[in-house]
């Protein structure tokens, strides 16, 4: 094998010196530098996006913040819409049961006042009725006519 040949050493480590020296400079003149400005800009896209993520993070916080507040005012305020409706419902409410009630108590005075009438009217035709059997009895009894009028000043004696 020629690379065992001691004859041939020297030639070999020169060969070996030289492509490694040249691989060294192309490498670090040429690929690392461009692989370093490849990362470095990798590091700072990243360090952009990292700050730029904080940012609509702070932004999304604020308008959560916002959006609570307004949320909890809006409740407030149709809280405050309910209590004045419910306040507005009962206050017509109980003027509408006020309005019945002084409907029902007016009409209750008038048919009060109906069925007195009717029960004079009826009182008045059961003392007629009465007079008239009483009449009637006292004509079959004494043989004697009365007059309803007659009877009735008999009553009043007694």
């Amino acid at each position: 094998m020629p690379q065992l040949d001691v004859t041939t050493f020297s030639s070999q480590l020169f060969w070996l010196a030289l492509s490694f020296a040249i691989l060294y400079l192309i490498l670090s003149r040429i690929a690392l530098p461009k692989v370093a400005q490849i990362y470095e800009g990798r590091q700072a896209t990243i360090g952009e996006k990292l700050s730029q993520a904080s940012r609509y993070q702070e932004q999304a916080e604020e308008l959560l913040t916002a959006y609570e507040a307004k949320l909890a005012s809006a409740r407030i305020e149709a809280h405050a819409r309910y209590q004045s409706g419910v306040a507005s419902v009962t206050t017509e409410l109980a003027r509408k049961q006020r309005h019945f009630h002084e409907a029902l108590q007016a009409r209750l005075r008038l048919e009060e006042h109906a069925l007195h009438q009717e029960a004079l009217g009826v009182r008045k035709d059961i003392q007629k009725a009465s007079l008239d059997v009483a009449a009637a009895l006292l004509k079959k009894l004494t043989s004697h006519a009365y007059a309803p009028k007659d009877l009735t000043s008999f009553r009043e004696d007694s």
